[in-house]
């Protein structure tokens, strides 16, 4: 499980970086981000949800291509993946 914060840290760099959609992480741009929002637990609390929401990133997309959309309508694409890159460092494990 992603800490929070670091979930925060990694959204804001999608958004500012990537915010696009392609198929099955290939070929051309199908979809852009409209929206994102982490919820963490200032954000829980400031909107005033209840102690146990659940913490995560809620994304919106508006999907342009028509053959994607009559997919995700159909529920053939129930869900996306969004694709990243990571380097790998050593922990300090004292810090």
């Amino acid at each position: 499980q992603i800490d929070v914060y670091d979930l925060e840290k990694a959204s804001i760099r999608f958004v500012t970086d990537s915010r696009v959609m392609n198929e099955l992480h290939a070929g051309p741009q199908v979809a852009e981000l409209v929206a994102s929002l982490v919820f963490t637990p200032e954000v829980i609390k400031s909107l005033g949800l209840p102690e146990d929401f659940k913490q995560g990133w809620f994304t919106a997309w508006y999907v342009n291509d028509d053959d994607v959309w009559a997919r995700v309508k159909s529920g053939e694409y129930a869900g996306l993946s969004i694709e990243g890159k990571a380097t790998r460092r050593e922990l300090d494990e004292t810090a």
